[in-house]
C-alpha cells in the first residue's frame, strides 16, 4: 500500500548504552546538509511506502551499520518548534544497545557513543536534550527504578489541610504585605537561629545584597569567601562593588581557616563562611581570625537552617547570617523567599528599611534601596512548614545514616565532624568516574545532580579577578568528584536501596 506523504518526515532512533550514553552521528558541514556540524540522533528521510518504523530502521542500518532490535515509539515533534519549518515532522524510536554489534559511520564526519553530560559541551541540534531525557525515563520506567531528586508534594500531603486554611486567612485578612503573619515568622526564625532578630525577604540572594548595603561595604573593599558556593555568595559581593577574594576549602568542603587567614590584605572587610549542604563551617575559628583583624562576619547559611556546632546554630554565630528558603531548602517557601538573622538593634532597623526601599514612613524615603520583602503570604505558609521543620530533618540525618552504611565502601560519604550537627541540605558524596557514574544513575532514573560543577573562581564572571585553574586546588579537585544524591524527607528505603544498588552496580562492573 502506498502512503501519501504531506511533509517531510525525518524519523531517527535513540540508541541507549546501559549507561544512559546514546548513539550519535556528527553530521557533516556543508551546504545544503540539514544540522551541518551538529550531532544529531541517526535517522533519515521516511519514504512514500514505509511506516514510520520501517523507515527509521532502514536509515539507522544505513548509517550506522547497526541493526536495532525492538523499536519503541518515543515521540514525534513539528520541526516548526526547533527552527526546522512548518511542514517538517521528526518522528523518534529507541533501543537498547545490545552490547554485541559494532557500528561505524557510513554518513556524517563520525558516529559514537556520547554520554548526557559530555553532550552538554558539543554542538548538537536542537531537540537532541529534550529527546534523549525522554528515552532515558521511557529506559528506566517501571516503578521503583525511578528516585526523584526531591518530592514536595509528598513531602507536604499531610500539611495541605493546613497550608490551605493559612492561604484562606491570609486571602480573607486583606493584608498581603508587611502583615502579622511576617512579624509572627520573624520571631519564630530568630528563635530557631537563637539570635535577637530576623528579617523575611524576597529569597536569599537578596538576604546576601541586603547585608552589604547595610554595612556599607563598596570599591576598593575585599571579602574572602570559598570558590565552591553557588553564584549568589560571590556576585553579592562584587555587585556592591566590591572585590570577592577566595580561599581553598578544607576537607569538609567548607573554608579553611589557615587560607581565610592567609587572604585578609588591608582591605579585607569581611569573611563569608558557607555552611555548604548543611555542614557547619569551622565558625570557632573563623570568628577568631574576624576578631583579631576586626572582620565582619556574614554567615551564607542558605543551606543550613538548623545545623549546629557545638550546640550553636548556624547563623547565630557571625554579625549577621543570609537564608535561603527557596522550594529545595529544609525550611522551604512555595516560590522564592529569604531570611536574615542577627543580633544587632542597628543592623536590624537598617536591615528592615533597606528592604523596603528605604522608607522611613509613607511619606519619607532617607536612601535609594529596592523592593526585597518577603510575602506575607508566603511567611504565613513557612510558619505551617516550621512546624513539620523539625521532624524533616530528623528524617533527613536518618536517611543520611543510612546512606553513610550503604555506599562508605564505594565512595567518600559526608560524616560529620566532631560537635557537627548537619542537616544534609544536600547529600554530596564524592566519587571516581564522577560524570560516568552519574550517567549510569540517571539512565536506571535516579536523579543525581552536581553541586556546583564549576567553581567560581572559574566562571567566566570572574575572570576580571585573575585566578586560574589550581589556584585552589581542594575545591578544584572536590568538583570533579561531588555528585549530589536524592534525599528528601519522603523517601522510602527501598527508594534509597534502589540508588545504593546501583552506585555498587557501576563500580563492580568497573573491577
Amino acid at each position: 500500500m502506498s502512503i501519501t506523504l504531506t511533509a517531510a518526515h525525518v524519523c531517527g532512533v535513540v540508541l541507549l548504552r546501559e549507561d544512559g550514553a546514546a548513539l550519535l552521528q556528527h553530521r557533516d558541514d556543508i551546504p545544503g546538509i540539514a544540522d551541518p556540524g551538529l550531532w544529531v540522533f541517526p535517522g533519515g528521510h521516511r519514504e512514500a511506502d514505509e511506516t514510520p518504523e520501517d523507515a527509521a530502521r532502514r536509515e539507522f542500518v544505513e548509517e550506522t551499520r547497526y541493526r536495532c532490535g525492538d523499536l519503541k515509539p518515543l515521540t514525534s515533534i513539528q520541526g516548526a518548534d526547533w527552527g526546522y519549518g512548518q511542514d517538517f515532522q521528526l518522528e523518534f524510536f529507541w533501543s537498547r544497545f545490545d552490547g554485541v554489534q559494532s557500528y561505524e559511520c557510513l554518513e556524517g564526519q563520525a558516529v559514537r557513543f556520547v554520554t548526557r553530560v559530555e553532550a552538554e559541551q558539543l554542538p548538537r541540534c536542537p531537540y537532541l536534550t529534550t529527546v534523549w531525557d525522554q528515552a532515558l525515563a521511557r529506559a528506566s520506567a517501571p516503578g521503583l527504578s525511578r528516585v526523584p531528586y526531591t518530592n514536595l508534594p509528598a513531602q507536604i500531603s499531610e500539611l495541605q489541610p493546613a497550608l490551605r486554611a493559612a492561604f484562606d486567612r491570609v486571602i480573607a485578612s486583606g493584608q498581603y504585605i508587611m502583615g502579622p503573619r511576617l512579624a509572627e515568622f520573624e520571631e519564630r526564625f530568630a528563635a530557631l537561629c537563637q539570635t535577637d532578630f530576623a528579617i523575611g525577604v524576597a529569597d536569599g540572594t537578596s538576604a546576601l545584597q541586603l547585608v552589604w548595603q547595610a554595612y556599607g561595604l563598596g570599591p576598593g573593599d575585599e571579602v574572602i569567601t570559598a570558590p565552591n558556593s553557588f553564584v549568589a555568595t560571590a556576585s553579592s559581593i562584587a555587585m556592591s562593588g566590591a572585590k570577592p577574594v577566595f580561599a581553598d576549602v578544607g576537607a569538609d568542603l567548607n573554608l579553611d581557616p589557615e587560607a581565610v587567614a592567609a587572604a585578609i590584605t588591608p582591605r579585607t572587610k569581611g569573611i563569608v563562611p558557607v555552611h555548604l549542604a548543611g555542614r557547619p563551617a569551622r565558625m570557632d575559628e573563623i570568628r577568631r581570625i574576624a576578631e583579631k583583624h576586626n572582620l565582619f562576619v556574614l554567615e551564607d547559611a542558605a543551606q543550613a537552617v538548623g545545623a549546629r556546632l557545638h550546640g550553636k546554630p548556624a547563623g547565630s554565630w557571625g554579625n549577621a547570617a543570609a537564608f535561603s528558603l527557596h522550594p529545595l531548602k529544609n525550611l522551604f517557601a512555595y516560590g522564592d523567599g529569604g531570611a536574615i538573622a542577627t543580633s544587632s538593634p542597628s543592623l536590624k532597623d537598617t536591615l528592615r528599611q533597606a528592604r523596603n526601599h528605604g522608607l522611613r514612613n509613607r511619606e519619607q524615603c532617607d536612601y535609594w534601596s529596592g523592593n526585597n520583602r518577603l510575602d506575607e503570604l508566603q511567611a504565613a505558609l513557612l510558619l505551617v512548614n516550621l512546624g513539620a521543620f523539625e521532624q524533616w530533618t530528623e528524617r533527613r540525618r536518618a536517611l543520611a545514616e543510612r546512606y553513610h552504611q550503604l555506599l562508605s565502601d564505594v565512595v567518600e560519604v559526608p560524616l560529620q565532624g566532631p560537635g557537627e550537627y548537619c542537616v544534609y541540605q544536600t547529600y554530596v558524596i564524592q566519587a571516581d568516574h564522577r560524570d560516568e557514574l552519574q550517567n549510569h544513575l540517571q539512565a536506571h532514573g535516579v536523579e543525581a545532580l552536581i553541586h556546583y560543577r564549576t567553581p567560581l573562581h572559574l566562571q567566566p564572571a570572574a575572570a576580571n579577578l585573575g585566578y586560574r585553574a589550581g589556584d585552589f586546588p581542594v575545591a578544584e579537585r572536590a568538583a570533579q568528584r561531588i555528585l549530589s544524591l536524592p534525599l528528601f524527607p519522603a523517601m522510602t528505603h527501598a527508594q534509597q536501596d534502589r540508588v545504593g544498588e546501583l552506585i555498587h552496580q557501576f563500580y563492580q562492573r568497573r573491577c
